[in-house]
């Protein structure tokens, strides 16, 4: 089997949206800024496999590397750099409570 059937990414994606739900979003600072907030899951030619909307339960973002708690063995960017575009790592908190993904594209996100 080929790589690419494997190869899938994850990415936040905000649609346009003016109905009136509880699950839109607001972004300051962005041409649209109400809209839905939606987790997709992709192959890597663009087919989404699945999809979740966010329902503004828990928070998410991006965080500095230095506020990355010592126990959580993600992988380095140097592995995660030779595992090639579109790459990640998880960890979970025992709780489930609070997950940290690290994920590689240009350069390395968490």
């Amino acid at each position: 089997m080929s790589r690419d059937m494997f190869s899938v990414i994850i990415a936040s994606l905000k649609v346009f949206d003016e109905s009136r739900t509880h699950l839109k979003q607001f972004t300051p600072r962005k041409p649209n800024p109400h809209g839905l907030k939606i987790f997709v899951l992709a192959s890597s030619d663009g087919q989404v496999l699945d999809f979740e909307f966010f329902q503004g339960m828990g928070a998410t973002g991006t965080m500095k590397k230095n506020l990355v708690p010592k126990q959580c063995r993600l992988k380095t960017e140097n592995q995660l750099k030779r595992s090639g575009r579109g790459s990640s790592d998880c960890a979970v908190r025992d709780d489930s409570a609070f997950c940290i993904t690290v994920w590689f594209d240009k350069k390395t996100s968490s």
